[in-house]
């Protein structure tokens, strides 16, 4: 076994993966037929090397479950389908707009130069479509199995239920066990951080709303265990929901204190919050969240828009 791997309960075990300077948490449910595998980490050479220790150690993996649809969580599901030869299971709700985006990848294979239109409009990050519709559904494959919201799934030999809790993503869910009182909690809260969550297309009308819609639901969970993606496990649930909401609506108040009655773009108060401190992965992140955090402030009354030049432009009311 990989030093790394770590006991949290009976039949529970967490593997930190690398992932930049950082790692992404899988969980491992041990049961009669194996292993249930959540998340699995980059589809990079590191974590399949890790991987692949355990396998050659002689575990037996039986099934891989995805929380949602995020590269560094969906990364090496096709590789543990076609080199492992296991069954996926993942959203039917994250299949269906993972597929819609792998086809438009797909249609740009020719085009590496038009631009994402969404950050134009927002004055954010230069990326081209086909880069922007790579990272959302280069990871695409067809699951064996899917989960929707309120079913029973299998991990290990415990079942949990299914918890749609869309805000980070719009396909996120979590997995609950009210008699063992274990909520895995993905990224929707962190031991340490404020989970990002993002504004990324259109279709994402006020993802903050639903990522706090999604915090309250979780919240009603007694949990004493809760499982997250990345950072350490979290046993005060209810302290932690608190801090990242206060997180939240700190950074909105910051945001809410650059602005003036002329407006000003996304991409100018990202920049003014964050500066130019980071690597260009990081930065789209920062956008797409100040993004998230703008729409909210306008749903709420806080803020409006207006578009001058096919550019957004956000003012204090």
């Amino acid at each position: 076994m990989v030093k790394r791997l770590v006991r949290l309960a009976d039949h529970v075990f967490r593997l930190s993966l690398p992932l930049g300077d950082g790692k992404v948490n899988s969980y491992l449910f041990e049961g009669t037929k194996g292993y249930t595998v959540v998340d699995t980490g980059v589809n990079d050479e590191a974590t399949r090397r890790e991987w692949q220790q355990l396998i050659d150690n002689g575990m037996i993996i039986e099934k891989v479950v995805i929380t949602h649809g995020h590269p560094d969580h969906i990364g090496l599901a096709k590789w543990f389908r076609q080199e492992v030869g296991v069954p996926i299971i993942y959203s039917k709700i994250g299949c269906e707009r993972m597929k819609k985006y792998h086809e438009q990848w797909q249609q740009l294979s020719e085009d590496d130069h038009t631009p994402y239109a969404f950050n134009v409009k927002y004055d954010g990050p230069e990326v081209s479509a086909k880069q922007f519709y790579r990272h959302m559904g280069g990871s695409f494959l067809e699951p064996d199995q899917l989960y929707g919201h309120r079913d029973k799934i299998m991990l290990g030999d415990q079942e949990y239920e299914v918890i749609w809790t869309p805000g980070h993503a719009s396909d996120h869910f979590c997995f609950w066990n009210a008699e063992l009182r274990i909520l895995l909690s993905a990224d929707m809260v962190f031991a340490d951080t404020a989970p990002m969550v993002p504004c990324w297309t259109e279709e994402d009308k006020s993802p903050l709303e639903e990522y706090f819609r999604s915090l309250d639901q979780i919240r009603d969970y007694p949990a004493e265990l809760v499982l997250p993606g990345h950072e350490h496990i979290i046993h005060d649930l209810d302290q932690r929901i608190r801090d990242v909401r206060n997180a939240h609506h700190f950074r909105m108040q910051q945001l809410l204190g650059m602005m003036d009655k002329e407006g000003k773009t996304a991409g100018q108060l990202c920049r003014e919050l964050y500066g130019h401190r980071h690597t260009s992965t990081q930065e789209l992140l920062e956008f797409y969240t100040a993004l998230s955090r703008l729409m909210y402030l306008q749903q709420e009354g806080f803020a409006d828009s207006y578009v001058h030049n096919d550019r957004v432009y956000f003012r204090k009311i």
